[in-house]
Order: C-alpha cells, then sequence, then structure tokens
C-alpha cells in the first residue's frame, strides 16, 4: 500500500478516531502479488462521528485522510488483502462495500439484511475472512444469524446457527484457524465452514475463579 502512503494527502497530526480492523501483514512471497502490497502493516481507522477514514501505518506513524459517503459498521482484510466493510443503509439492510486499491474508492456489492434492533439494543456485527470466504455473523439476544457471501455471483447464503443458552447480550467474534468462534458469557461455539457445521467447546481453563 505504498500507494496510500506516498500521497500528498499525508499529514502529521494523528487525530482521534476509533480503531475498527487491522490490515495483515504481506510478508508471504507466495501471496498472490498485486499493486499496494509493499507495506508491511496497514491500519483502517474509521472516526466515530464522521465518514472520514484514516489509512495509516503503525511503524511509520504516517496516514491520510480520506472522506466516503459510507458509514461502516464492520470491516475485514481477506488473505489476498483485500478490505470489505458492511455499510448502514437502512434499519433493515447493510451494504457490502469492497476497496478498489487503484481506484481508490468503494465498489458496492450485494446488501444483506441485518436483525431488527429493539427498543434499548441494537445488533452487533462482524465481517470476517475464513479460508478465502467472507461470512456476516450478527447477533442480537436471543437470535444469531450467519450468511455466506459468494463473489462469483455477489450473493449472500444463509449458513446454520448455533444451539445456545439464549445469554447473548455480550458476545465476542473472531475468525481462527479456518473456522469462526463466537464467544458468550456461558459458552464457546466454533464454526466448521467445511463442515457447515457449528459445535459447543468444552468450558476451558480461564474461566474466572474465586
Amino acid at each position: 500500500m505504498m500507494t496510500i502512503l506516498d500521497h500528498p494527502l499525508v499529514r502529521e497530526d494523528p487525530g482521534k478516531s476509533a480503531v475498527k480492523n487491522v490490515v495483515k501483514e504481506t510478508s508471504n512471497v507466495n501471496m498472490k502479488r498485486r499493486i499496494g502490497m509493499d507495506t508491511m502493516e496497514m491500519a483502517l481507522i474509521f472516526s466515530e462521528r464522521t465518514n472520514e477514514m484514516l489509512w495509516m501505518n503503525p511503524g511509520e506513524g504516517k496516514y491520510i485522510r480520506c472522506q466516503y459517503n459510507i458509514s461502516p459498521v464492520a470491516g475485514t482484510v481477506t488473505s489476498d488483502n483485500d478490505i470489505y466493510v458492511l455499510s448502514e443503509v437502512s434499519s433493515k439492510k447493510h451494504s457490502l462495500f469492497k476497496y478498489n486499491h487503484v481506484k481508490n474508492n468503494w465498489e458496492r456489492k450485494q446488501s444483506v439484511s441485518r436483525l431488527d434492533p429493539s427498543d434499548d439494543s441494537t445488533p452487533t456485527d462482524y465481517l470476517m475472512e475464513v479460508d478465502g470466504q467472507l461470512f456476516y455473523l450478527t447477533v442480537l439476544d436471543p437470535k444469531v444469524v450467519l450468511k455466506k457471501y459468494n463473489e462469483h455471483t455477489n450473493k449472500w447464503h444463509s449458513c446454520p446457527t448455533p444451539q445456545h443458552d439464549g445469554w447473548l447480550e455480550w458476545t465476542v467474534a473472531v475468525s481462527c484457524n479456518q473456522h469462526i468462534y463466537l464467544l458468550t458469557p456461558a459458552e464457546i461455539h466454533c464454526y466448521d465452514p467445511r463442515e457447515n457445521h457449528w459445535c459447543k467447546k468444552t468450558q476451558s481453563d480461564y474461566s474466572e475463579r474465586s
């Protein structure tokens, strides 16, 4: 992403923003090469109060400010260093956008349905990649929805949901080792994309002790 760092809009003042996503390192020599892959690390930062985004190189302390007409709610970076974000477009849908490194713009993809917010809470949205596939996970107690994006057809497909105990007021979802993990205060659920199946993990030793 050296083209971004060499952009004339690079500034030295870090500003005030919330980090939402970090781009993966590109040191793998076998990775598919393309424009903008010479920088080892890059961070994409979304401002909480504006449509401004910051492209930042943490190691060099440089970044540029850009403004886009989207309101990101979740984002991820694929193993091919493609950047995707979900943007809120209505109370019923999020739109998927893919960043075009050459044109410095966001290409709109297929929209995906979101859970309707309740009176006192809103859904928690996650966008992640597993083994080259893009997944959208959204949680609003007691509902969990998982969908997979097919880039070739530009369509979303529904996936199974985990059998949980109904306690989803607090959750964290991560992708690791070609699986998706959903952590709740009482349980850990694991989704295997290859098997298209959820399983509940055994309670681990990290539980709080008296």
